[in-house]
């Protein structure tokens, strides 16, 4: 997902994980419940990704997440993250990809050494009841949809798709050519699609597929739309146990893709996603008009035994808000999910 650094609109869903735990057999495959092991989280600072580094690394261990001799069990672990670039910076130095690169390390890359930029990174480490694998793969500038074999089938009812990405062209007035969205064509296959094809786009992207075994329920869709918002009907759900995940590639369906008119306006691409209510969910951007086709993949994840969520939206006109939750929560328990719309009507660098 993007963050600017610019006005904007933040859809934040702040998932507290009480009480759960992790683990899995890769080849034995027993139910068991989910349950989280620990939750780390941090920055990147200014001695990372800067004028003279591309590709940062995050030993745990050094940073203190991570005790002496301690390690992330990686078939049991994911990564999130999200960032802010200065507004100078273009998808070169702004779009960046981010894996586990070992038991101990993080590894986050962009193509070109810039100004600095600020990530915030979460790894969510489960004792049971999880199983992920992630990959990198590259896509060039004549493909619009790769379709990845995965190892085994996994159960759409329990499993999401994660993805990040850098991007190897400057670009401001079709940026939109570097989105992406991820979704699940087979239960053994991942595609990954972008809306337009032009030459010179190429990209690396990360994906990772997390499939949980009990306490959890995934509804999944696709939401095409070339309006203001899109409310997507759903199976009732409990929205204080439930959190969203969704991509965004611009576009629609067709194959091959037509151009969505975007022309690098971040206004008509930048979504936030929210509950409206039990029942439904909305997508939102600041610009709509003909041909400027959405395409979301959604995963609504609903936990149905300790787990709680807690889901709110702000509006941010400066650079730092801070949102107060409604309770204190245990952060080694703890993730935050965020998404944003833009309100602008101007195409700017990231």
């Amino acid at each position: 997902m993007e963050n600017f650094n610019k006005d904007k609109r933040i859809f934040m869903a702040i998932s507290v994980l009480v009480g759960l735990a992790i683990g899995i057999t890769f080849f034995t495959r027993s139910a068991e419940p989910f349950q989280i092991k620990r939750v780390i989280s941090g920055t990147t600072n200014s001695s990372h990704l800067n004028a003279s580094n591309e590709i940062a690394t995050i030993n745990l261990t050094e940073e203190g997440k991570l005790g002496v001799g301690d390690e992330l069990n990686m078939s049991s672990s994911f990564l999130m993250m999200s960032h802010t670039a200065p507004v100078t910076d273009d998808r070169q130095t702004s779009d960046v990809f981010g894996i586990i690169d070992d038991s101990t390390t993080l590894l986050f890359a962009r193509e070109i050494a810039a100004n600095v930029m600020t990530l915030g990174w979460t790894v969510v480490e489960a004792v049971s009841g999880m199983e992920v694998i992630s990959a990198l793969t590259p896509l060039s500038d004549t493909t619009y949809q790769k379709n990845i074999k995965l190892p085994r089938a996994f159960n759409l009812s329990r499993t999401i798709p994660l993805i990040s990405w850098r991007s190897f062209r400057l670009r401001t007035q079709d940026d939109e050519r570097f989105l992406f969205s991820a979704r699940f064509t087979a239960n053994d296959t991942l595609s990954i699609r972008r809306g337009e094809l032009a030459g010179g786009y190429f990209n690396d992207i990360a994906y990772q597929v997390i499939e949980f075994d009990r306490d959890v329920n995934v509804q999944s869709g696709v939401a095409v739309f070339n309006t203001t918002f899109a409310n997507v009907t759903v199976s009732a759900f409990d929205p204080n146990r439930s959190f969203l995940v969704f991509t965004v590639s611009a576009g629609n369906l067709a194959t091959p893709p037509t151009s969505a008119s975007l022309v690098g306006v971040e206004g008509r691409y930048a979504t936030e996603g929210k509950f409206i209510d039990s029942t439904t969910l909305q997508f939102y951007r600041s610009q709509a008009g003909t041909g400027y086709n959405l395409t979301v993949p959604w995963y609504l994840v609903e936990f149905q035994n300790q787990g709680a969520a807690w889901n709110a939206s702000a509006a941010m006109s400066v650079n730092n808000t801070n949102v107060s939750l409604p309770t204190p929560v245990d952060l080694n328990r703890t993730v935050s999910f965020i998404s944003c719309s833009y309100n602008n009507t101007s195409t700017y660098n990231d």
